[in-house]
């Protein structure tokens, strides 16, 4: 396969990734186009070849990847077409990996520009290759730390990264428009990270959301703690 939109898609005998992801989106209430498809299928299928050599990502299993990388993904798009409101949004993904959750979002929303950040080279440059491949003209990858990065001025700025709140605010919260979303995935809801968030002597950030993600065909806990510098009302879902 050499670009998203190569015949290839149409005729492989692999059509457990199609079907398991229109599958996945369903549950979700999401649509999904066939470019859309595409994307997805060529993105897992360089990942496996790409992590053979580069030990990109400690998942390796065709269901792994599938499972905890695409549908853990898939499963935050709901919650960016409800944030944005249909319209077209700037958004960084830190320590970006692989391209997780920044790629499966670009694909999702063509319109809108993703910026992919990583300080391991080898990340941003698989980054950079499988959005070519993938046909996703609205990605950008930037090998560099992100408090080294001059200020993007996103509507999301969203982490998969971050074990500490207050930590992830402190050094992406810089990025965040007015009025804009930094977004935290975490295994665990964990009190004592938004205690100490919310303790913290400039007080610059509130968690105004909270909601537990369905992640199709896991029954892993995932959630998702969004914070704003605006007082907004605390939503529990």
């Amino acid at each position: 396969m050499t670009k998203a939109n190569n015949s290839d898609f149409a005729t492989s005998s692999n059509c457990q990734i199609v079907e398991r992801v229109t599958a996945a989106a369903t549950l979700l209430e999401i649509d999904v186009s066939r470019e859309t498809l595409q994307k997805i299928y060529c993105y897992v299928e360089h990942l496996q070849k790409w992590n053979r050599t580069y030990n990109l990502t400690a998942l390796r299993n065709f269901d792994d990847i599938l499972i905890h990388h695409i549908f853990d993904c898939m499963a935050i798009i709901p919650v960016i077409s409800s944030l944005t409101g249909g319209k077209k949004f700037t958004l960084v993904d830190v320590g970006s990996g692989a391209g997780l959750p920044g790629l499966v979002i670009a694909a999702w929303f063509p319109e809108s520009q993703v910026v992919c950040v990583d300080s391991v080279e080898k990340k941003t440059t698989f980054i950079r290759y499988v959005a070519g491949r993938m046909a996703c003209v609205n990605v950008q990858a930037l090998h560099k730390r992100i408090e080294d990065i001059p200020i993007l001025n996103a509507e999301i700025v969203i982490s998969r990264a971050f074990a500490s709140l207050k930590l992830f605010s402190e050094l992406a919260g810089k990025h965040v428009s007015e009025g804009g979303w930094l977004l935290s995935m975490k295994a665990a809801m964990v009190n004592e990270d938004i205690a100490e968030l919310e303790s913290s002597e400039d007080k610059e950030w509130k968690v105004s959301l909270t909601k537990q993600l369905t992640v199709p065909e896991s029954v892993a806990s995932r959630y998702l703690v969004g914070l704003q510098r605006n007082r907004t009302r605390w939503i529990r879902q």
